[in-house]
């Protein structure tokens, strides 16, 4: 899965960012494409114009995640602070 890069000059702004937020100003902009990896199950958006990356769970991402515990008999899964979901 982790592979070496080769490191871009892009913006790194530390922090999250909860998921309306997500949806109302990064999802909305159309210069952030949401893309889905299929090896990782992984989505994330980025801007090809300003190089920036946001790495975030969306639901998809979420069923796969249920689903490989279930399949595998994990004991259930950890949210971060559901405080910040208002879906």
């Amino acid at each position: 899965m982790w592979r070496k890069a080769t490191a871009v000059n892009g913006k790194f702004v530390g922090g999250f960012a909860p998921w309306n937020e997500i949806q109302e100003s990064w999802l909305t902009n159309e210069r952030y494409k949401e893309r889905f990896h299929e090896k990782t199950k992984a989505t994330f958006a980025f801007n090809d114009q300003e190089l920036i990356y946001l790495g975030y769970e969306s639901p998809k991402s979420l069923k796969y995640k249920a689903d490989y515990a279930a399949d595998n008999n994990i004991g259930g899964l950890m949210v971060w602070a559901i405080d910040q979901d208002d879906a």
